[in-house]
């Protein structure tokens, strides 16, 4: 505790250190800054950080009180607390200015020691005002973990360091949750909120607010089994005030493999939102994600404008891993042999989106089995002409299962709803659900994408976003057939003409009409339907008005051959 008595600088005790403090090597040991409050009452009444909710479930995120003691580098020291032991708590502190490289930082963690518990610091800014400190009094990483495991980051915020978090070295079955990560690396372009990398593995990444990053918000490099849930990513990928470098939202890059990305709201970076690199970082899942608006903002130096970049943009060869490659989506290909990020799956390829008395069906093709999520998408102007973003979650299925078609065939290489998409043979599949079962109102004339996710956990591949399709009113499905009789006929003879019109639906097919163009080697003698009117001689034409789902007419021709020979006879039905 810190009297009371002059020695406290605007309420906070403030210490400045000019040497190395002491390593804490204790097992089980405190350092907690709200004891000051405790002891003497609260000399501190800001709050810090954005609060409200984050992620597509809205977890809460909280504010951090202002802390009431300081520790602010006043010797150029490379690390402000450096934990040895078991079981360190660090709490209700404000710490900047400290380190220059990796490993130094304000609060580093060193290997071999589990069970940290960091939480309710503000972490890059003094005690009175989150703000951006200057070049000279911001940390390097604001929390680094190099080979600690084990540990919880909660209920902070972390802000102008070079690195918001950074487990490396093995650190292993962390929790880094509720915090607010800002600003990170004003000064370069290469500054992450969350990076996690070099064997470090089986950590939990959940509930946080990144925003703000010179580079990627969040980023696994040669790790694997991490999950990243529940988190708001945005306006990441911005660069320093010179140069942008490396501008996606998330990035997964030199191995990082098995990472599940899962309900995030990844919204407004500057690049993608989720880049996979071509390095075998693979078998990655994507799934029930908001993802819009990526690749529509101007980065920090207010001059490089919106870079069309894509929500999931998987990295083939030859592809730039740190800014894309236009026009960053990847099209089907023949058997899907092709590798780079999740092995550059082929997304399923939406072919109708139809609604009729409640109810939606989706069809298309896709790879057997595939899991298949199916999502309201924005579609924003820097958005490749027939692609979008998948903005809001409205279903799953699975190929095959559930699944009214079982038949396969082949897509493309012409376009689909109006946009070139690849070309395969593979499954197709039909689902059929009611629309009120959706989480989200969709209407006519809304846009779907869809991604597919292929494989056995934990080897399984998401891929990007497919084309867009329409929803629409389901339309009539009018079948039309023909039969002669007596055949063959006798020249001078009678032949009648019989055509059967039925309409397999969903919907009524309204202002039916048949024509019928009747060869120069017969005569026409009369024509009569069982609905509405016929008219003509050369060409017959009637009108059958409306032929409800379900429903059928008919029409008789009677004709005379009048020359010897093959008599070919064609008619066709629209509505």
């Amino acid at each position: 505790m810190v009297p009371d008595d002059g020695a406290l600088t605007a309420g906070v005790a403030l210490i400045q250190p000019t040497a190395a403090l002491p390593a804490i090597t204790d097992a089980g040991t405190t350092i907690d800054g709200t004891t000051q409050t405790d002891n003497i009452g609260n000399n501190n009444a800001a709050v810090f950080g954005t609060g409200g909710t984050v992620g597509v479930d809205g977890l809460p995120l909280s504010q951090v009180n202002g802390p009431e003691v300081e520790i602010r580098d006043a010797g150029a020291l490379p690390i402000g607390l450096h934990a040895q032991a078991n079981n360190t708590t660090i709490r209700g502190l404000a710490m900047l200015g400290f380190g220059s490289t990796n490993g130094e930082g304000a609060i580093i963690i060193a290997s071999g020691f589990t069970g940290a518990l960091i939480e309710q610091n503000v972490i890059g800014s003094s005690a009175t005002s989150f703000t951006d400190p200057g070049a000279t009094l911001r940390n390097y990483a604001g929390f680094e973990s190099v080979g600690g495991d084990s540990g919880t980051v909660q209920d902070n915020l972390f802000g102008f360091s070079h690195r918001g978090v950074f487990l490396t070295g093995g650190s292993d079955g962390w929790t880094v949750e509720g915090n607010e990560i800002v600003d990170h690396e004003l000064g370069s372009a290469d500054g992450d909120g969350i990076a996690i990398s070099t064997g470090s593995d089986n950590n939990t990444i959940r509930g946080n607010l990144i925003t703000g990053s010179s580079s990627q918000g969040f980023v696994v490099t040669s790790s694997v089994d991490n999950n990243f849930v529940n988190n708001t990513v945005t306006g990441n990928g911005v660069g320093s005030t010179t140069t942008v470098t490396q501008s996606a939202g998330i990035t997964l890059q030199s191995t990082a493999q098995r990472v599940t990305i899962d309900r995030n709201l990844i919204y407004a970076n500057y690049g993608a939102g989720i880049a996979i690199n071509n390095n075998d970082s693979t078998h990655s899942v994507i799934t029930r994600n908001s993802i819009y608006d990526n690749g529509s903002i101007t980065a920090r130096n207010g001059v490089s404008g919106p870079t069309g970049q894509i929500g999931i943009d998987l990295n083939g060869t030859g592809e730039d891993a740190n800014l894309g490659t236009a026009p960053f989506y990847n099209i089907n290909d023949a058997g899907d042999p092709d590798s780079g990020g999740n092995n550059l799956l082929n997304f399923p390829v939406l072919e109708y989106a139809r609604t009729v008395s409640g109810n939606i069906t989706f069809t298309g093709w896709s790879q057997p089995g595939a899991t298949i999520e199916i999502y309201l998408a924005n579609v924003d102007a820097s958005e490749q002409a027939g692609f979008g973003e998948g903005k809001t979650w409205i279903r799953t299925f699975v190929e095959g299962s559930s699944d009214a078609d079982a038949s396969s065939s082949t897509y493309g290489p012409g376009a689909i709803n109006g946009v070139v998409q690849g070309t395969d043979t593979t499954n197709r599949f039909s689902f059929t659900v009611p629309l009120s079962s959706l989480p989200a109102t969709v209407n006519n004339g809304d846009q779907l994408v869809a991604t597919a996710t292929v494989g056995t956990a934990p080897t399984q591949d998401t891929s990007e976003f497919s084309g867009l399709v329409t929803v629409a009113a389901a339309e009539a499905d009018l079948t039309l057939t023909k039969t002669a009789n007596p055949d063959p006929a006798a020249l001078d003879g009678s032949l009648l003409y019989f055509l059967s019109i039925s309409n397999a639906g969903p919907q009524s097919a309204t202002d039916v009409t048949v024509i019928d163009t009747l060869p120069a080697s017969v005569t026409f003698q009369s024509a009569t339907s069982t609905q509405g009117t016929c008219s003509g001689t050369a060409t017959v034409t009637c009108d059958l008005d409306t032929i409800l789902s379900g429903g059928s007419a008919s029409i008789e021709i009677l004709v005379v051959p009048n020359s010897l020979g093959t008599i070919t006879n064609n008619a066709t039905v629209s509505s």
